[in-house]
């Protein structure tokens, strides 16, 4: 976070030319301009919060606490203007709207004005599948018919009955979210099945009555969150034909439900991120080309959306140039794409973010561009979350200590060999491949000394050929190609 860091000032910063000229429009008034519409104007000019230049439209010896209150209006009126500028962007808004509105004609005694409302809510309601929403509109609509005594229109069997089926369903979208909020929990440490005890949990879970057949799904959700349960199962058990499927399945079924789209795209753009990431385990080029295409024909509007998009579509363009060896346009891409859209870059979830990085970072290493890739290694390995996936943390320390050896760093090298070893034990990560691998730049020969350098990468390769380097943690790196090309120089 920016040391100059302040809520509103990146809150004014986000707000679009529409929605600035919306809170300008709501905010006119005759004479004297009001300090919080000069605040307004002076945060949206700066490009680093100066509350210096704020403390000057103010005088006397509590300038802090007068900006303070005038901060906090100027708050509440975007947020207000924002509600009212978005009350259609998103259903669930639309529905929740119409419902406060219906409660507040309900006090004002409008209660046939708020009956309209409520089945607008309604229809909303079920299209979308709100059950919480249809109870509370359940709620008003009974408690309209109490205060105006149309007990004829009242029939409590069928409310009842309705109210049981919404519940039923809710409650079983729940049970799939507890089950997927498991495995999340499992897998948000590693996407590598590190043992028996694992590979054994995850066979369970696929014996699961819920996840036996899609028919236990009630609700759309639900049948979401069954793709999404069953294509990571399999994929965690390298089943990756049954993954692909149920990947494939997934977004035929959202694409059958545009309106779940529309609601909310992160669903579709997490789902193709998903089936691309397949295609690069399969190296299925076809089916790559044909989700990546496919992902690049819709189009978002809201931040949050945007910054999902340009994170999954730059993540697997930048992975395909260095899948396919390409690595100047992998790194011009980078430096002259990804890096220069500073407004989506800061917006991506930080797993995306450090993962850019760490791609940049291979294709700088690729190009034998040692300062670079350690430069963009170095934004992955120095700022990263303790809660980021051990098995990604493992690939970069390995990677970094490569290239400490690249750039002739002896005096840091024993550290890192020996804090990237302990790494990979503490986290069930040490396979004999990368230990044998790691361990070998502490005795590696001087390159000076040719005959006995030659003789030391020869002997390692054989060990790394008997270890079946295909099991590495470090899948982006060729331990052997590595060898291979110090041996040809």
């Amino acid at each position: 976070m920016k040391k100059n860091y302040d809520i509103l000032h990146d809150l004014v910063q986000s707000l679009t030319k529409a929605e600035k000229r919306s809170i300008s429009l709501n905010s006119q008034s005759e004479g004297k301009e009001k300090i919080y519409l000069k605040i307004f104007k002076c945060l949206e000019k700066q490009k680093e919060y100066n509350e210096l230049e704020l403390l000057s439209f103010f005088s006397g010896t509590d300038k802090k606490n007068q900006l303070g209150f005038a901060k906090n209006y100027l708050q509440n009126l975007i947020l207000k203007n924002l509600r009212i500028f978005h009350s259609d962007l998103k259903a669930n808004i639309s529905c929740k709207n119409l419902i406060i509105e219906a409660e507040i004609l309900y006090w004002k005694c409008q209660f046939k004005l708020a009956e309209k409302l409520l089945i607008r809510a309604q229809k909303i309601a079920q299209k979308h599948q709100f059950f919480l929403l249809l109870e509370e509109i359940s709620y008003w609509q009974t408690r309209i018919v109490n205060a105006t005594s149309k007990l004829e229109q009242f029939n409590p069997k069928l409310i009842h009955q309705n109210s049981k089926e919404n519940i039923d369903k809710y409650l079983n979208i729940l049970i799939y979210k507890e089950l997927s909020k498991e495995i999340q929990l499992l897998i948000s440490k590693s996407e590598l099945v590190r043992d028996k005890n694992e590979e054994n949990i995850y066979e369970n879970y696929l014996q699961h009555p819920l996840l036996k057949d899609i028919s236990q799904a009630k609700s759309n959700e639900a049948i979401y969150t069954f793709y999404v349960i069953k294509s990571v199962l399999f994929r965690l058990l390298k089943k990756h034909q049954e993954s692909k499927n149920y990947r494939i399945q997934l977004i035929t079924f959202l694409e059958q439900n545009p309106y779940i789209i529309e609601e909310n795209p992160i669903l579709l753009i997490t789902s193709i991120h998903n089936i691309l990431m397949f295609s690069f385990v399969a190296q299925d080029e076809q089916l790559f080309n044909e989700y990546i295409n496919k992902l690049k024909s819709y189009q978002f509007k809201m931040p949050r959306e945007q910054a999902n998009m340009f994170s999954t579509l730059s993540l697997f363009e930048l992975g395909n140039y260095i899948e396919h060896k390409n690595y100047d346009k992998a790194v011009d891409f980078y430096e002259n794409q990804i890096k220069l859209d500073e407004y989506l870059l800061k917006l991506v979830d930080i797993e995306n973010e450090y993962l850019l990085h760490y791609n940049a970072s291979l294709a700088y290493f690729y190009k034998k561009d040692f300062k670079k890739a350690l430069k963009a290694l170095n934004l992955f390995i120095n700022n990263s979350s303790k809660k980021l996936r051990v098995d990604i943390r493992a690939s970069a320390f390995i990677l970094n200590v490569i290239i400490h050896y690249e750039l002739n760093n002896t005096d840091t090298l024993p550290y890192l060999i020996k804090s990237t070893l302990s790494y990979l034990k503490t986290n069930k990560l040490y396979r004999n491949p990368d230990a044998t691998f790691v361990n070998m730049f502490n005795t590696i020969p001087n390159e000076n000394n040719h005959k006995a350098f030659q003789d030391f990468l020869i002997q390692k390769k054989k060990e790394l050929i008997a270890a079946k380097t295909s099991s590495i943690i470090a899948s982006d790196l060729s331990y052997i190609d590595w060898i291979d090309g110090k041996l040809k120089n």
